[in-house]
């Protein structure tokens, strides 16, 4: 979607829009190399891998973002958008401490206290 798009949207939103899902593709959203959004966020976002990303890699963007959510009407989506970076960065860190080899050891070594205290709830 453009940057206007985003605008509309949101706006319509915070006027207690209704917003209802169609379970189908109602149309393709093309962007070329040289199109606007490319040019404002100074690269092309759907070649990253990761698009949590996108926002940190790209200040332009982070601008455009932040310009969108600073309008008055919009002050709670700016305050869910903050609490969902600060739970992406919660789960990227529980991410990296699960898959730590300190963690799968202690896991490992825990497992069997655990299956001992399944079956003690179980039995009483």
């Amino acid at each position: 979607m453009a940057w206007e798009d985003w605008d509309f949207w949101l706006r319509v939103a915070a006027h207690s829009g209704a917003f209802f899902h169609l379970p189908k593709i109602g149309f393709d959203y093309r962007v070329r190399s040289d199109s606007m959004i490319v040019k404002t966020i100074g690269f092309d976002y759907r070649m990253q891998r990761d698009p949590s990303n996108v926002v940190r890699i790209s200040p332009r963007l982070d601008e455009v973002v932040n310009y969108i959510f600073g309008k008055p009407e919009l002050v709670c989506y700016k305050l869910l958008r903050h609490i969902d970076d600060e739970v992406q960065q919660l789960k990227g860190g529980i991410w990296t401490i699960q898959n730590s080899p300190s963690y799968r050891l202690g896991h490992g070594l825990l497992a069997p206290a655990r299956l001992l205290r399944k079956l003690w709830r179980g039995l009483y």
